[in-house]
This record gives C-alpha cells, sequence and structure tokens, in this order.
C-alpha cells in the first residue's frame, strides 16, 4: 500500500449510472456512499482487489456503521443484482477501477522511464545513438505493455466467457457461495438436462427455501446451501419432484460468500 497518492479517475456523472441507479434505488443515497467506500479501499490495495475474508467484512461494518451482515448483503446485491462488483473464489474486485487504474499506471511508468533515460543520458554519448536507444527502448516498452494489456484484456473477456453458458441459471438462484461449484458442474449437466429444466429446478429451490424460512429462519434475507450444485439440485429436477417432494434440511451459510 505504499502508493504516491490513492488518486483514481471516476465519471463525474457516475451517479446516472444505470447499474448505479438500480442499486441507489434499493439503498438510497447511503447505498452510493457505501459503493463508493469499496472503491476506494479497492484503490488502496495492490493489484486493486481485496479478499473474501472476515478481516474484509469487518473493516467495511466499521467504516460504513453496518453489521456484517449487511455488509455482505450489499456487497452480494452489486455482484449479482446491479452488477457492479466481479467475485472470484478469492477476490473481488471493480472490472472499471481495474481498467482505469491501468491506464493511470501505464501513464506513469512512461514518465518514469522518460525521465530515467534523460538523467542517465553521458554527456559524451553522441546525440543520435542517444535518441536510437531512446526509441528502440520506448518500442520495446510499447510492445511489453501491448502484450501485457492484451493479456489482461483477454483475462477479462475469459471471464465473462466462463458465465455465458450459464449467465441464465444463475440468475434465478441466489447462492454465491455456490459459484465455483456452478462454474465446474453447469456445463456438463447444461448438456444433460438441459438450461430451462435446470432454471425450473432453482425455482423449484427457491420456493422451497422461502417456505423454511417463513417457519423457520425468518430474520434471514436468504438462505443457500453450499452443497447445491453437488448433488442437492437432484431432489428438485423434473422428474425427482414428480415423484415425492425432498425432505433434505437446509444447510445455512452465514459466512463469506
Amino acid at each position: 500500500m505504499a502508493k504516491e497518492a490513492y488518486y483514481f479517475s471516476h465519471d463525474a456523472n457516475s451517479r446516472n449510472d444505470p447499474k448505479i441507479l438500480s442499486m441507489m434505488l434499493d439503498y438510497g443515497i447511503e447505498g452510493y456512499g457505501m459503493f463508493w467506500i469499496i472503491v476506494e479501499n479497492l484503490r488502496e490495495q495492490d493489484g486493486y482487489k481485496l479478499k473474501q475474508d472476515k478481516s474484509t467484512w469487518r473493516a467495511f461494518a466499521m467504516q460504513m456503521h453496518k453489521t456484517v451482515e449487511e455488509v455482505k448483503i450489499f456487497i452480494n446485491d452489486c455482484v449479482l443484482e446491479y452488477e457492479l462488483f466481479v467475485i472470484d473464489d478469492v477476490y473481488f474486485y471493480s472490472e472499471s477501477l481495474l481498467r482505469r487504474m491501468y491506464k493511470k499506471d501505464k501513464i506513469i511508468q512512461k514518465r518514469k522511464d522518460a525521465a530515467n533515460t534523460r538523467w542517465s543520458k553521458d554527456k559524451n554519448t553522441n546525440v543520435m545513438q542517444v535518441h536510437s536507444k531512446s526509441n528502440a527502448n520506448v518500442m520495446q516498452l510499447d510492445a511489453k505493455e501491448t502484450k501485457l494489456n492484451e493479456t489482461k484484456l483477454n483475462e477479462i473477456k475469459k471471464n465473462k466467457e466462463c458465465t455465458v453458458g450459464f449467465n441464465e441459471i444463475r440468475k434465478h438462484f441466489p447462492g454465491t457461495k455456490t459459484l465455483s461449484d456452478a462454474k465446474k458442474k453447469l456445463p456438463k449437466l447444461i448438456k444433460e438436462y438441459s438450461v430451462e429444466e435446470l432454471i425450473r429446478t432453482c425455482e423449484r429451490y427457491k420456493k422451497f427455501v422461502i417456505e423454511k424460512r417463513k417457519t423457520e429462519h425468518p430474520n434471514l434475507n436468504f438462505v443457500i446451501e453450499s452443497t447445491f450444485w453437488n448433488g442437492r439440485y437432484m431432489d428438485f429436477l423434473d422428474e425427482n419432484t414428480e415423484k415425492v417432494k425432498p425432505k433434505v434440511e437446509l444447510k445455512i451459510v452465514r459466512e463469506g460468500f
């Protein structure tokens, strides 16, 4: 966190972004402030990403004057409902912030390289040789930066492509704890059961959760099972729900996503 200054650019009219407006419709101006607290914290990290762990949630809870559970629910909504952040097995981050900071870091590095080149010139070195070497260094730097840029863009594209096959299904299932399992299981399950049947499976499960919540867990906003895509889903498939109503007890996940 030894940055020269925790500066980052953002659009002056970001409050009018459709995704942010959608979030503010549910959370009000308080949600707008919570969103920027998260972005500012991401800016302060090396790599501009934050780990999904207890310390992160507690730090946000203190800064936002919220409970840890309220912070988790807000971030969960920002990922799934408003698509303001991206989450993986270890970190969560903002793709918009990554793009902006990569551009800023690139400019800073070029300026540093240019300054070092100027101060390291030998007085007896031929001016043409210096320019030739400088141009070669700039071209080499640009080539490396271009390759790095392509690598990062490909990584972002790959992450997006990984969600295309099951994006529609995930909209019908509120759990983020099962995201890594879904990435592994759903491509095969889609071939076996079809997207439509898996959506019906998720809807049946959500209905089952709602009924359980009414009687057993009225204070929770959502209840999920960490093992849903590891076999729990089978109880809610077309062929199984037509035979017998599932009686397996719910496992409540309270920490993490």
